[in-house]
């Protein structure tokens, strides 16, 4: 077999000690990834808050000398904002508010709770996003 030496390893019987660096471990995983959430959805945040429609962006032409970018993300903040509130509207503030949510509980490692709120607030998203369609 080829995953012969990994297979003992994994069907092992885990040590207490053992058991709770791995907890340790995923918390910290958490954590991180959590305020990696957390930052990304404020710089998102901040885009969308100082959007401006002449901002460049990839579906608008800015003639040479007036690339001037008012947006607080910069080039990059500006395409997002525009990509963003073109897409979704102003339901991205929905998007953003979700993923606020989710990176708090998971910097408080609670990752069963991070779930249901992503599957919660993109059910939502969906619903309002389909709502629009409607009247």
């Amino acid at each position: 077999m080829i995953c012969s030496p990994v297979v003992p390893y994994l069907l092992k019987e885990r040590t207490a000690k053992e058991l709770l660096n791995m907890s340790m471990r995923l918390g910290k995983l958490c954590q991180i990834s959590g305020f990696s959430l957390l930052v990304a959805m404020l710089f998102a945040g901040f885009s969308v808050y100082s959007y401006s429609p002449d901002d460049p962006a990839w579906n608008q032409y800015v003639s040479y000398g007036q690339d001037r970018v008012q947006n607080l993300g910069g080039v990059v903040g500006a395409a997002l904002a525009d990509i963003g509130l073109q897409g979704l509207g102003s339901s991205v503030v929905l998007l953003l508010g979700m993923g606020l949510l989710a990176s708090w509980s998971l910097m408080r490692q609670r990752l069963q709770r991070t779930v249901e709120v992503v599957c919660r607030g993109l059910m939502l998203v969906a619903a309002i996003s389909n709502g629009t369609y409607i009247i």
